[in-house]
Formats: C-alpha cells, sequence, structure tokens
C-alpha cells in the first residue's frame, strides 16, 4: 500500500488520541470535587497530577506493550487466511521489529500531548468546587431531616 499507510497511520493515531482524551476527561471531571478538596489541603498541581495521570500513564503503557503480540498474533491470522482464500501465490509473513518501536512512540507520545491537556484541566479546577459540592450534599441532608 506504500504511501497510503501513512494516511492509515494518522487516522488510527487520531482515533487513538480521541479515546484516550475522552478517558482521561471522564477520570478528571468525575474526580473534579475530590481534586479541588485536595487542593484546599495543601497539595501542589504538580502533586495533584502525579496522583491522576501517573496511574493513568502507567495503564496505557502497559496496555500498548502487552498489544503487540496480540495484534501481531491476529494480523497474521488474517493475512494467513488472505493469503490461502484469494490468493494462489505464497508471500511471507514478516514485521519489521522497528515497526514496535514506532507504534510504541506514536502512543506514548500521543498520550503525552493528552496528558500535558488534561494537566491543564486540573490546574482549572477551583478549591471553591469542593466547598460549593459540600454545601449542597448538606442542604439535602437537612431537607430530608
Amino acid at each position: 500500500m506504500g504511501k497510503m499507510m501513512y494516511l492509515v497511520d494518522g487516522f488510527a493515531v487520531a482515533i487513538y488520541m480521541i479515546l484516550i482524551y475522552l478517558l482521561s476527561r471522564l477520570i478528571i471531571e468525575k474526580n473534579a470535587s475530590a481534586i479541588s478538596m485536595t487542593k484546599i489541603l495543601g497539595y501542589t498541581d504538580g502533586e495533584i497530577g502525579q496522583l491522576y495521570l501517573l496511574p493513568t500513564s502507567l495503564i496505557v503503557v502497559i496496555c500498548l506493550l502487552s498489544s503487540f503480540p496480540i495484534d501481531y498474533y491476529f494480523i497474521r491470522i488474517l493475512f494467513r487466511t488472505i493469503m490461502m482464500s484469494s490468493m494462489t501465490g505464497w508471500i511471507s509473513f514478516y514485521v519489521a521489529p522497528e515497526i514496535y518501536v514506532k507504534m510504541f512512540l506514536l502512543g506514548a507520545g500521543t498520550y503525552v500531548l493528552v496528558a500535558a491537556k488534561e494537566f491543564q484541566k486540573i490546574k482549572k479546577i477551583p478549591m471553591e468546587q469542593a466547598l460549593k459540592t459540600l454545601y449542597k450534599t448538606n442542604n439535602t441532608l437537612l431537607d430530608y431531616l
């Protein structure tokens, strides 16, 4: 496919970036009041970023590395199936080792961009949000009494 693979790479990276961004955004938004409370307790933005972004970063790296053998296995099966069904000749299946390095660097680099964007969101969460949430919760409990 030659030069068309660069287009496929671009779309794959874009889809990966959107997926990781949505998942990271969900984590930050669901924990906004907890992040606000940690700011009230005196944690810096860097420490809060480590609390919320470091575990996600580790999972992303583990998933990237563990997906390589799974991807290789399924692509090999697809390749053999296509070779047996639609072609009369035979082409050997080979994936160059530098492809795995390229995939890891693209995935990790994309995640670094998303993590930087999410860190900016963590910085923008105000300290007052935890107090507002606490106030709403207490008023709701008092209404039931």
